[in-house]
């Protein structure tokens, strides 16, 4: 009895201290000793257009990624002059669960609402009625949504992809560093309104 328990400890199954840890920006992760290790991942949403003279198309958020995995950000929404088409959503790869973004939407009376993230990851930013400032998208991976100024709306951003991976023991080297790098959200359009920030990326890792 004695021999078993030892040869179970040396596998690690009955040492696992289940545990959770949040990165909701770029880090490093050590690997614990796990059974089952989870890892989701959202990309930042992109910033909603803003109105200008010229349209001022909003940032794209950044990618997130994970050892393979990868989260890509929403691209900015149109600025009003440009049209104010709303923005792709980011682009999932690697995982079990691999989710695109939402777009945002155009909306030619009001400023677009940002697209929202997948996964149970943030809102869009809502519409913007009347003259004003878009609506900042939520975190995780939100996209924000556009500006509306002098009749003329622009476009939402894009929300930031979610992807999602289960471990099994032994894929992961115990005590191995593992870059997490977390995009940010993008930056609003400017212009007489600007267009609301998305939402910045996130990653969550859960293990048992």
């Amino acid at each position: 009895m004695l021999i078993l328990s030892n040869l179970i400890g040396f596998g690690g199954l009955d040492r696992v201290t289940p545990g959770s840890q949040t990165f909701t920006s770029t880090g490093s992760f050590t690997v614990p000793e796990y059974n089952s290790l989870t890892v989701e991942a959202w990309g930042g949403g992109g910033g909603g257009g803003g109105e200008g003279g010229s349209g001022q198309t909003g940032s794209s958020g950044g990618t997130t990624t994970f050892s393979g995995l990868s989260a890509g950000g929403g691209s900015g929404g149109g600025g009003a002059g440009a049209g104010g088409s709303g923005g792709a959503g980011g682009t999932a790869s690697g995982g079990d669960t691999n989710t695109n973004g939402n777009a945002g939407t155009a909306d030619s009376n009001n400023g677009g609402a940002g697209g929202s993230a997948p996964g149970s990851g943030g809102s869009g930013g809502s519409t913007t009625n009347g003259a004003g400032d878009g609506n900042d998208g939520s975190a995780p991976g939100g996209g924000g949504s556009g500006a509306h100024n002098s009749g003329a709306g622009a476009g939402g951003g894009g929300s930031g992809a979610y992807v999602s991976k289960t471990y099994a023991a032994g894929t992961l080297t115990i005590n191995s560093s593992i870059t997490v790098t977390v995009g940010t959200g993008g930056s609003g359009g400017s212009g007489s309104a600007t267009g609301g920030d998305g939402g910045r990326g996130e990653v969550r890792i859960t293990w048992t």
